[in-house]
């Protein structure tokens, strides 16, 4: 499964749907949506007049509609379409067109309205309106589920892409806006601790296990309550999540969240404990690096003096090889003087000071 199918098989159910619109776009008509009357839709692989046109071509009898692959909607097949059949007490229905990218591209405000320009055209849902000799269209409100990790830049109004012409013409610069929800930098506090699409958020957030094991349990029992969300989950889950964090997850293994919270505990727990070994090690061989930097500034003080001292603590700061450092200790007992060791330091390895690595790594 990628990434779009991943959302798409979440969002495919309509309590997460709900969550996300009143979790993180709460605005008015959105609280004035029935929830209770979503539902799916599929994206219309043509308008009514390119079907039109195609049954009344004589060359093209026969033919029949457009596949997913090269319709008008299918050239990036990364979104769901919900419809509410009431918007509080008016007569009509609305359409929820979601929309998930992991990038920005800057005409996607265009993209986005030629998508929307297909839903207003089916005729089979036009208007809930049947008396009506010139029916209103229903509206579409387009969202695009942002989860990439810099802030979305690229316009929502394909109004603002075009140039602006003569003050005569502006009125021909079409206008269609869409919304854009930034799952990595949208408040989750406020949309409440249950809420399924702020789980969403929270665990992609997350750099530790126990966040991301806290993030599941705060919306388990609702999920739980629905075996295929629960499914769905698990498998966004392991292919947006933990696909780059825990690569030795086999997702084969796993089944339900049960399943998926041990993973979590045994794979990413032990990632966890790695990285603090290597920090230990690592901070060890330092902790080495600098003993021996400061025996070798006390024996160059005993033979040199103060002034001594403190040049060779200059010249050995950058030293990063106990071999080096260790070959040092022997110059200092064997020059007569400072200028002596100077030279020897200079002649033999100052050239090459990153001996070694900036890490210690020869340390044994």
């Amino acid at each position: 499964m990628n990434f779009d199918a991943a959302y798409m098989r979440v969002f495919s159910f309509p309590e997460v749907v709900r969550d996300l619109m009143l979790g993180f776009h709460a605005d008015s008509w959105v609280r004035k949506v029935d929830f209770d009357t979503l539902t799916r839709e599929q994206p219309p692989l043509e308008a009514p007049w390119q079907r039109r046109d195609r049954e009344r071509d004589p060359n093209r009898a026969g033919e029949g509609p457009p596949s997913s692959e090269n319709s008008s909607w299918g050239e990036r097949d990364n979104a769901v379409v919900w419809r509410a059949a009431r918007i509080g007490y008016r007569p009509g229905s609305i359409r929820l067109m979601l929309q998930f990218e992991a990038e920005q591209d800057w005409r996607m405000a265009l993209f986005i309205m030629r998508r929307v320009l297909l839903l207003i055209d089916v005729d089979p849902l036009v208007t809930e309106i049947k008396d009506a000799s010139n029916p209103p269209l229903a509206p579409v409100a387009p969202f695009v589920l942002y989860n990439g990790g810099r802030r979305w830049t690229a316009k929502k109004n394909v109004k603002d892409l075009i140039a602006r012409g003569p003050a005569e013409a502006d009125d021909y610069r079409p206008s269609a806006a869409h919304e854009v929800i930034e799952e990595m930098f949208c408040p989750v506090s406020e949309s409440g601790v249950d809420n399924i699409a702020g789980m969403m958020f929270r665990a992609q957030r997350t750099r530790t296990a126990t966040g991301l094991l806290r993030a599941i349990r705060d919306s388990e029992v609702r999920i739980r309550k629905n075996p295929d969300l629960e499914l769905a989950i698990v498998a966004w889950m392991l292919d947006v999540v933990l696909s780059a964090r825990a690569p030795d997850i086999n997702p084969s293994e796993i089944s339900d969240l049960d399943d998926l919270k041990r993973a979590i505990v045994t794979d990413v727990g032990q990632q966890v404990k790695a990285a603090e070994k290597e920090a230990f090690e690592r901070a060890k061989r330092l902790a080495i690096l600098d003993g021996l930097r400061n025996a070798l500034r006390r024996l160059a003080r005993g033979r040199f003096g103060e002034k001594g001292e403190a040049e060779l603590a200059a010249l050995t700061t950058s030293v990063s090889s106990v071999k080096t450092l260790h070959e040092i200790g022997r110059w200092i007992r064997t020059s007569r003087n400072v200028d002596e060791l100077r030279k020897k330091m200079e002649n033999t390895w100052l050239s090459t000071v990153t001996l070694g690595g900036i890490d210690g790594s020869d340390v044994q």
